[in-house]
């Protein structure tokens, strides 16, 4: 049995693994088994997940990229990493928010230009266009906010927004989550947020859409940290 085969019997298909699961779904990715736990790369070397009793030395070799662990692995990884606590959340009821738009929201082409975004956000959203589709906020003739699912599981999608600065606190957030949570509702999968707890603007927005489910707590550790 190859090692992601192994990981997907330990994990199950929850919020609080899904960006777990989801790299183990993705035959690019690699698992690599470390003290009593699991240490799982996604293809495209975004994203690290530590699961479970994991040995540092197993993490922290060619780090260049987010981390995220559960509970046991931070416990083995606090001393090393500078973690944040993420709150997972998910809809209660599966109710879709509902709210006035007076933007124009369309699936993001890769013929649009992104060279007004900074050089991360346009890599993110550029990675996210070969990968998927990707959702884009228009003001005049350039989008300014975008929404995707990073990670998809058998039943669940995760939430990523991101709205330029200089467009933040209009409603184009709220406008861009609640047409992708239709559009992943309407597939029949769950949608996911993820937010740190210090970053309260997200987990307001989170709440008035109707995330108010606790689905769990996981840790974040940011490239280079």
């Amino acid at each position: 049995m190859s090692e992601l085969a192994e990981v997907l019997k330990q994990i199950p298909d929850s919020p609080a693994t899904l960006e777990f699961r989801a790299i183990a779904l993705d035959p690019d990715s690699t698992a690599v088994k470390s003290g009593t736990g699991w240490v799982l790369t996604d293809g495209q070397n975004k994203l690290i997940c530590a699961v479970g009793g994991v040995k540092v030395a197993d993490v922290s070799q060619g780090r260049d990229c987010g981390l995220l662990a559960d509970e046991p692995a931070f416990r083995e990884l606090k001393q090393t990493f500078l973690f944040k606590r993420v709150q997972v959340l998910t809809l209660k009821d599966r109710k879709v928010p509902k709210t006035a738009n007076a933007y124009v929201i369309k699936r993001l082409s890769s013929k649009d230009s992104l060279t007004h975004l900074s050089q991360d956000l346009r890599n993110e959203i550029q990675t996210a266009l070969d990968g998927g589709f990707v959702l884009g906020a228009w003001v005049k003739d350039k989008p300014v906010g975008f929404a995707h699912t990073p990670w998809i599981t058998e039943t669940l999608a995760d939430v990523s927004i991101d709205v330029l600065p200089d467009y933040r606190q209009r409603g184009i957030g709220r406008a861009l989550v609640c047409k992708l949570v239709d559009s992943v509702v309407s597939q029949g999968l769950n949608p996911v947020w993820g937010a740190a707890e210090d970053n309260a603007a997200s987990l307001a927005l989170a709440s008035s859409l109707g995330f108010s489910r606790p689905s769990g707590i996981l840790y974040i550790a940011e490239k280079g940290r």
